[in-house]
């Protein structure tokens, strides 16, 4: 009995002293596939301009999404779909992003996380910017991670993933042209 007491209060002690680590670009990526590989003219045509609305983790509270790694993960996702060139900083279309809320929970052995993104494709071919608003979630379990705070980051990262994956099925869809 006295084996698993000290167990439990090891593992509480862990939870509590934990630190909070941003979300991974990496783990945001949406891999490529042929339901969201651009069209021949579609290739090479978007860039990423401005990420707003991210914030900084604090290593005392929670997870969150900054800026710079949703750029990252937004240009990877366009690169490895092919709407973006290696590397490009301009193009004939640009995409400026707007991180409108994350909300997550405070607790719980399951986190969903929920992604509001403004999303706003402007440049050639387009009349005037198109804009739309992409809402999604993602969900880790205790099985994912036993520490709340990585659970909550692994959320975070799937929720992104999620909301740039129906961006591209929207960009394959509407082909803004």
């Amino acid at each position: 009995m006295r084996v698993v007491r000290l167990v439990i209060v090891s593992i509480l002690l862990l939870g509590v002293t934990a630190c909070a680590s941003r979300a991974v670009p990496e783990a945001m990526v949406v891999q490529a596939s042929a339901s969201l590989a651009a069209a021949v003219s579609e290739q090479g045509q978007y860039f990423v301009g401005d990420v707003t609305g991210g914030e900084e983790t604090s290593p005392l509270w929670t997870s969150e999404v900054d800026n710079e790694g949703f750029r990252q993960a937004l240009s990877d996702s366009l690169v490895r779909t092919g709407y973006s060139l290696t590397g490009a900083k301009d193009g004939p279309r640009r995409i400026d992003v707007a991180l409108a809320r994350l909300s997550q929970p405070v607790f719980g052995l399951t986190f969903t996380v929920t992604a509001d993104v403004d999303y706003t494709v402007s440049g050639a071919g387009l009349t005037q910017p198109k804009r739309f608003t992409v809402v999604e979630t993602g969900t880790a379990t205790f099985s994912d991670q036993p520490l709340a705070v990585e659970r909550l980051r692994i959320a975070n990262e799937r929720a992104i993933q999620a909301n740039i994956r129906a961006f591209l099925q929207r960009l394959k869809l509407e082909g803004f042209s």
